[in-house]
């Protein structure tokens, strides 16, 4: 009777893997039949069950494919996983890379790495050396070959004993996921081809794993302690040290630069995140940085200040709320009172930069011959905005009036275009343009009868709409009553222009004069960046504070797009500050569109609205920070340890497309001193 039930198991379990077989066919048929597309399993799933087929794994909502990665090129670039990321990721589909690396160390004193070192010597020896042209492709592949030999064994050397690095037995695994609804379905589709299609053009060999996906996952598992032979012998492992291991990744821990200023310290190491500014004098380098109120926005750019100011930056903010910095530029005052000038810009101040003066020249040509060209173009941009407001241009009449009362002027003080006279422009003032205007209306020298008076009759309406600004009593004549010459500002390193817009609205500020004062501003904004350039032999950054209200300000667009575009030659770096991320992604703005356009690194912190995380990892093509993104949103100071660390953290991109969830870190005693106790937090309520 037990003979007879063994018997009955035995062709149990013959008939169970016979029908295991038949099932493994149909799916290999099927997918064959199918081509491209994604077989899912018939059976409804519950969130406590999986499907493995026999080229996927499938649960209620999601359906993953593994790829093993079984062969590279002789030179690979940088970051490919990050690459492979950003070209394959859609809507309802994610990549992951898993790294299996086990420490490795070469024997080279053992018979068998003695015995392959000779190999590989003759090898080398018998395959170097001129190639015969009538046998070229066997004698090309047999070449490459050998060089290949040669160049690696002479890295590993190296590597080992002049740079002491680590080595490591490594294999990577590939998982494309995706949500299981139509539409991610088919993005998966296209995800995998332009896998494949990359791994074509990278010359990458990428092997689908299929067949037996149990045994595999028991294999790959790193928790697993199955080894099976056979697919061991099918997963290519490559010895790597641990830098050329590092760069198939951008994201490392603390490792996103090892000099420079520190970005912050990394949330998950608790290492710091360095950033070398300007490291390329020539490139641009301008930053975006985004979180809502009480997000820590302050607390990191005066701490990267401070840093950058050591380092020999000139730092010059644009205030627009007035009185943010006003603690650490007394702190940076205390030590040399001559480092620090504060320009109140402020309603019911009447400080501004007349463009009338041609700066000192450079001792650059290419930027010495644009001096006067640029002072006439702010001239231009002032009177536009005085006479026609933030919307209007000149007509072609009004144009040329002015060009002649700005011609006068210069000629009057014998500056010509012979830059050795260019001094004598030091005491011009754009009431000199308005007197040149008043004097030819009153002379009547345009009037011609032939043209319907077409130009004294544009003089009149000029001057008619400057009056107010430069006539004694007239109701802004104060604008332009006290000029200060950007002389003044090159000896100061740490420079803060305050608006003194705190608490204003659109109705209290007048925005022809807010306009007038940021062209203002702008003008002798280049002048500084000239003078650290050309003379100082400094960089310097530019602080662009409550960017969302300049933004907002009719008139400003121009002066910070000038600026943004502009300080690459001039040696800038620029911090686009803002509260208001939303705006920034706003499609139908061209302002936004441009500035987007030209915005190499990115800081953003908590945004609590996910759609806008959501677009703005799409704008930028940066999904894979969306998790974390997303937790730097949902943390707070409320919860357990774990979360808050990341509170009041940032993401950061950089232009070399490496990254790092970063915070500002400092003592309790500086935390909460008057230099860092600026904005608010909300989650309490008081003074952060």
């Amino acid at each position: 009777m037990a003979r007879k039930n063994n018997v009955n198991k035995q062709e149990n379990s013959k008939k169970a893997k016979f029908k295991d077989k038949l099932a493994m066919y149909d799916m290999l048929i099927a997918n064959l039949i199918a081509g491209k597309a994604i077989i899912q399993p018939t059976q409804r799933l519950n969130n406590s069950q999986l499907a493995i087929g026999y080229s996927n794994i499938a649960s209620e909502t999601h359906i993953t494919k593994y790829y093993l990665i079984n062969g590279f090129p002789d030179f690979l670039q940088e970051r490919l996983f990050d690459n492979i990321r950003n070209k394959c990721i859609r809507p309802g589909v994610k990549i992951n890379f898993y790294t299996y690396a086990t420490p490795y160390k070469i024997n080279w004193e053992s018979p068998e790495m003695r015995n392959r070192l000779n190999i590989w010597r003759r090898y080398t020896n018998e395959n170097t050396g001129a190639i015969d042209v009538f046998d070229y492709r066997s004698q090309n592949d047999s070449a490459k070959r050998a060089n290949r030999i040669y160049l690696s064994t002479k890295y590993l050397n190296e590597a080992e004993l002049e740079h002491k690095r680590s080595l490591m037995l490594v294999h990577f695994l590939i998982e494309i996921t995706a949500r299981r609804d139509d539409e991610s379905i088919l993005n998966m589709i296209e995800s995998i081809k332009t896998l494949k299609d990359i791994s074509t053009q990278s010359d990458l060999r990428v092997d689908e794993l299929s067949v037996n996906m149990i045994d595999w996952g028991k294999f790959l598992d790193p928790f697993s302690m199955q080894e099976t032979r056979e697919l061991d012998r099918r997963v290519v492992k490559r010895v790597l040290t641990d830098d050329l291991l590092a760069n198939f990744n951008s994201y490392r821990q603390g490792r996103v630069g090892n000099t420079g200023a520190p970005l912050g310290i990394d949330v998950l190491s608790m290492s710091p995140v360095m950033r070398q500014f300007k490291e390329d004098p020539d490139a641009a380098e301008n930053w975006l940085i985004s979180a809502e109120t009480g997000g820590g926005k302050s607390l990191w750019v005066k701490t990267l200040l401070t840093w950058l100011f050591a380092l020999g930056f000139v730092v010059v903010i644009m205030d627009y709320e007035g009185d943010e910095y006003d603690n650490l530029a007394n702190y940076i005052r205390a030590g040399n009172p001559d480092d620090v000038k504060i320009v109140s810009m402020g309603k019911g101040d009447t400080v501004y930069f007349d463009p009338c003066e041609i700066p000192d020249l450079t001792g650059d040509p290419k930027v010495d011959n644009e001096l006067k060209e640029n002072a006439i173009n702010f001239i231009l941009a002032i009177f536009r905005v005085i006479i026609h407001g933030l919307d209007g241009v000149f007509t072609q009449q009004e144009e040329k009036v002015l060009s002649l009362a700005i011609s006068r002027m210069y000629d009057s003080a014998g500056v010509t275009d012979d830059k050795n006279t260019w001094y004598r422009s030091k005491q011009l003032r754009l009431s000199m343009v308005y007197d040149e205007i008043k004097m030819i209306v009153e002379s009547k020298e345009l009037v011609d009868e032939t043209d319907d008076n077409q130009k004294h009759k544009a003089a009149i309406h000029m001057m008619d709409a400057a009056s107010v600004y430069f006539e004694e009593g007239a109701s802004k004549a104060g604008t332009f009553r006290n000029p200060v010459s950007a002389n003044e500002l090159y000896k100061a390193r740490f420079i803060v222009f305050s608006f003194g817009m705190k608490g204003a609205t659109g109705s209290i500020a007048d925005p022809v004069i807010l306009a007038l004062k940021q062209l203002s501003v702008a003008y002798v904004n280049i002048q500084i960046s000239n003078y650290c350039k050309y003379v100082r032999h400094c960089f310097n950054v530019k602080v662009w504070e409550e960017f969302q209200r300049w933004g907002t300000a009719k008139g400003s667009a121009e002066t910070i797009i000038n600026t943004i575009t502009g300080g690459r030659k001039r040696g800038d770096v620029n911090f686009i500050i803002t509260n208001d991320l939303k705006t920034m992604l706003d499609e139908n703005n061209p302002f936004t569109t441009t500035l987007r356009q030209n915005i190499q690194n990115y800081v953003i912190g908590k945004i609590a609205d996910k759609a806008t995380r959501k677009s703005f990892c799409k704008t930028f093509e940066l999904q894979e920070c969306e998790a974390a993104l997303d937790r730097i949103a949902k943390a707070s100071t409320k919860v357990n340890k774990s979360a808050n660390r990341y509170n009041k953290a940032f993401c950061i991109v950089l232009d070399n497309g490496k990254k790092a969830i970063a915070k500002a870190m400092l003592p309790d005693s500086l935390l909460n001193s008057q230099l860092f106790r600026t904005g608010v937090d909300v989650e309490n309520g008081d003074k952060k």
